[in-house]
């Protein structure tokens, strides 16, 4: 069962990079949505290709997320990227046919 937002949230996302490095970018989740976008907010540094070409690479990415109005809501989770390139490739693929 898929919990929906009652209202739009920001999230300031904090996304450790398998070289050890941080880049920060700001999430947002709308209202009745039931998932956190990655948005340009004019306040940090976004690239569509940041978190795609970061999990191309050998290694494991980190995602730190807290809601930007209640710090105390957290989420923290690493992302092993062992075939990744490989599936995104393949789905690029099959999406340009």
């Amino acid at each position: 069962m898929l919990v929906k937002s009652s209202y739009s949230k920001d999230y300031n996302i904090t996304m450790r990079r398998t070289d050890g490095t941080d880049c920060y970018l700001t999430g947002r989740i709308s209202s009745g949505g039931d998932r956190i976008n990655v948005v340009d907010k004019g306040e940090y540094f976004y690239n569509p290709n940041t978190i795609i070409e970061e999990l191309q690479k050998d290694g494991n990415v980190g995602f730190y997320i807290t809601e930007e109005e209640r710090l105390s809501t957290k989420y923290l989770f690493i992302v092993e990227t062992d075939n990744f390139a490989d599936t995104y490739k393949s789905f690029l693929d099959l999406s340009t046919k």
